[in-house]
């Protein structure tokens, strides 16, 4: 029973917590229409987080405000309730629809050589919300059966920071910034599963399983830029980023787990044997304190270039490397009388990227699309294996309008992302494994922002 806890409490973490997929959330207003390729521009507030050391070619000071992403999201797990029972073939859909504000930053030019700045970045929201209910009514079959699974989990990743940017030469700048990153995840997940006897729908089994995770975490990340200007149209970008250092972390989990079922249920149907036993193990648990998750944000290298002419067109193409590590997902001291550590991850290096275009209308209204690719650092799962791990790929693309003034600028963007891959889900059986399934997932956002400078 203590392994279906475990499994359970390890497979809410990680199939949505998203600790796979680095690129989730495109930040800026410019930046966003480019799909996230603006490590050889950055050029306003959201480059604090791009290249610091772009930030000295804003013209102005400035205050922006991505006012609000609007963001639909599906999710289709292929053929859910199957690994539960062959004859049990329907899919588990989910759709959900967030509102969150983006970024809020501003930048001040000290002088010609000095400019510093400050933002507010939701790096990432994910939310997913599942209720869905499979029925197997087979006259042909010995037995009923409905199997249940919801769903409620909500995923936020906050940067707080500011950022230095100096002018060298007129060739070179460089630029440091430095961030408190605020995680918060929340799950409930319930799972149902009855089998009742076809002549007179007596309950052979029913079992149910219910967990709510709570993480709180707070961490520091540094970001090191440098931006070159080859020419007066050709610029070069890279940056460094470190991997986060925990300073604080709290947590809560409670779970409750019942079982009522015949132990031989095959055997049990074919004979109708009603001496069988019944067995009734309920199992109820919380906990507040001891509990720790060692995953971070892993190193990355980014390198950019751009060709870019002024208030006329706009090429760029940017390429990130992100590090693999490893950690454990949650570790609970004293569960049980021991520490748990619940599942020790894997993530592989991976490399994203993204090219981006921007051709202005009467030197006043910018036009720009992207694409980028969204690729999980999880390990590859073919189906069949055995997997804690949830790996899905995403590419997307992006499009957006705007219009350009010398004090203020407003943007209205649209992005799209497919990905494909396998997740995770628990199967309520004492002798089932953990079962990777055949998941897509899309999703659609709106952006409204706008800038004034000053």
């Amino acid at each position: 029973m203590r392994t279906i806890i475990a499994a359970t409490l390890l497979l809410a973490v990680a199939a949505q917590a998203d600790d796979s997929n680095y690129r989730n959330t495109l930040i800026g207003e410019r930046a966003f229409g480019l799909a996230g390729t603006f490590t050889a521009l950055a050029d306003d507030s959201s480059g604090i987080f791009y290249n610091p050391a772009g930030i000295v070619d804003a013209n102005k000071d400035s205050f922006s405000l991505s006012a609000s992403v609007y963001t639909l999201q599906n999710m289709t797990l292929k053929k859910a309730f199957a690994p539960l029972d062959s004859n049990l073939q329907e899919d588990i859909e989910s759709s959900t629809f967030s509102s969150v504000p983006s970024t809020v930053g501003s930048l001040s030019k000290l002088n010609e050589r000095v400019t510093v700045g400050f933002n507010t970045i939701v790096l990432d929201q994910r939310e997913v919300k599942i209720d869905d209910m499979a029925r197997l009514n087979d006259p042909t079959i010995a037995y009923t059966r409905e199997a249940m699974f919801i769903r409620d989990t909500k995923d936020q990743i906050l940067l707080i920071g500011p950022g230095l940017g100096l002018r060298l030469s007129d060739m070179v700048s460089v630029g440091l910034a430095g961030f408190y990153v605020m995680r918060t995840f929340e799950d409930k997940t319930t799972w149902g599963d009855k089998v009742a006897r076809r002549s007179n729908n007596e309950a052979i089994k029913v079992q149910s399983i219910s967990q709510g995770i709570k993480l709180e975490t707070g961490s520091l990340v540094g970001l090191l830029g440098v931006k070159l200007n080859l020419s007066h149209h050709l610029k070069l970008g890279a940056t460094a980023r470190t991997r986060s250092w925990r300073v604080r972390e709290s947590g809560k989990i409670t779970s409750a787990i019942s079982t009522y079922y015949r132990p031989d249920l095959e055997t049990a149907l074919a004979n109708d044997d009603d001496e069988a036993i019944y067995a009734n193990k309920p199992h109820f648990g919380s906990r507040s304190d001891g509990i720790s998750s060692s995953a971070r944000m892993p190193y990355k290298l980014a390198l950019g270039i751009a060709y870019e002419k002024k208030l006329d067109f706009t090429v760029t193409m940017d390429l990130n490397y992100f590090n693999g590590y490893r950690f454990n997902l949650l570790t609970v001291e004293g569960w049980e009388d021991s520490t748990v550590p619940l599942g020790r991850v894997d993530q592989d290096a991976v490399l994203n990227s993204s090219f981006g275009c921007e051709y202005f209308f009467h030197k006043a209204y910018p036009l720009r699309f992207g694409i980028y690719t969204n690729f999980s650092s999880a390990p590859k799962v073919k189906e069949g294996d055995y997997s804690t791990q949830e790996h899905i790929d995403i590419i997307g693309g992006t499009l957006s309008v705007g219009k350009e003034d010398p004090n203020y600028s407003t943007t209205l963007g649209l992005a799209g992302s497919y990905g494909w891959g396998r997740s995770p889900l628990p199967i309520v059986a004492p002798d089932t494994d953990i079962q990777s399934l055949e998941v897509t997932t899309s999703s659609v956002s709106l952006l409204l922002s706008g800038s004034y400078y000053f």
